[in-house]
């Protein structure tokens, strides 16, 4: 009860007790509290370092341990709440409060993948329990310990109906987005079903030993008016990425109909192309190799102009908020010392 020894007692009443306790009047140091915890003369910040105490950061700026009770008065998230973690503490307590694994999935949740539904990785083989949805994330929270792979299929029986979805990426679940925000800081909605491709036919381009895809053209008169010698006018379908925010990226696919062979040439990423004889299979291919890039690179095609924050992330920031508080300048603290005992032999 040190804490407490320059407190005057008063006689109060615990729960239904019908017997008072003498016990510390906290009362009395409102009145001061009140008017030097927002005066900027008197008080200053102090940016709290892993492992501080109240008695250490007394010592530091006082050059005594006797005033580390006026840290707890002066701040009040610290009188409630207690200290900041160490961030090594902060992450023990992500790991805790978020133990599970998280899938993400551009499948349509709205009508399976119910909570307490097994899943099966087809691949991996590996199991686990669905305990939560994020519908507006495309998250899946399971709890397991096995291992499943970015890209496989999962699969779960439910209404003795056999359900598929394939996962895009599986990250522990401290280490899921919690939320997306904009440039202001504000929290924004996302598309569930992006990243994803989105085509555009019919587009004319120039091509002379490699696609010029800066520049197409509605019509080939148009493309054929704008070539310079060597060049050819090809007519493509271009693939391009759609972020969760519904921005469009770069392209990274293309599927080009060579109608004197009646072939269809498809492009990724840069890599060699592919040749097909129907066209719904060279669209399947172009999906199929942004499908396996998706899983490999799942972190690359983020929204660019939105910021993802992990629930490690958060608890991190929420910690951070208390590691900055007010503290009694050490020349002034003799003065309000002095003050505040003036104030409580006036209450005894």
């Amino acid at each position: 009860m040190s804490y407490f020894k320059n407190f005057p007692a008063v006689d109060y009443f615990f729960g239904n007790k019908t017997t008072s306790t003498r016990f510390p009047n906290l009362m009395v140091y409102a009145d001061l509290i009140d008017q030097i915890k927002d005066d900027v003369s008197v008080y200053t910040e102090y940016n709290i370092q892993d492992g501080d105490r109240a008695d250490q950061i007394s010592q530091k700026l006082y050059g005594t341990t006797d005033y580390h009770w006026t840290i707890h008065l002066m701040n009040d998230d610290v009188r409630c709440h207690g200290f900041p973690l160490a961030y090594r503490d902060v992450v023990e307590k992500a790991k805790v409060d978020y133990p599970n694994k998280v899938f993400y999935t551009r499948a349509d949740l709205s009508t399976k993948f119910k909570v307490g539904t097994e899943v099966t990785g087809l691949t991996s083989g590996a199991k686990g329990t669905i305990l939560r949805r994020r519908l507006d994330f495309g998250q899946i929270i399971v709890d397991t310990t096995d291992t499943f792979i970015a890209g496989e299929i999962i699969r779960a029986t439910e209404n003795d109906l056999l359900i598929t979805a394939t996962i895009d990426a599986v990250v522990l679940e401290y280490n899921a987005i919690h939320h997306y925000e904009n440039a202001a800081g504000q929290y924004v909605d996302v598309d569930p079903s992006s990243p994803k491709l989105r085509e555009s036919d019919g587009l004319y381009v120039l091509f002379d030993s490699d696609y010029d895809l800066t520049v197409t053209y509605g019509t080939f008169a148009a493309a054929n008016t704008a070539k310079d010698s060597g060049d050819e006018v090809r007519q493509i379908n271009i693939y391009r990425t759609v972020d969760r925010n519904g921005d469009i990226g770069e392209p990274v696919g293309l599927v080009y109909h060579d109608l004197a062979g009646a072939e269809y040439e498809t492009y990724f990423d840069n890599a060699s192309s592919t040749a097909f004889s129907d066209s719904d299979d060279a669209a399947n291919h172009i999906q199929t190799l942004f499908d396996a890039y998706l899983a490999a690179n799942y972190d690359d095609v983020e929204p660019a102009l939105l910021t993802p924050t992990t629930y490690l992330e958060r608890l991190v920031e929420a910690n951070e908020e208390k590691q900055t508080i007010k503290v009694i300048k050490p020349d002034v603290i003799e003065d309000v010392i002095n003050s505040f005992n003036a104030i409580m032999l006036e209450a005894d």
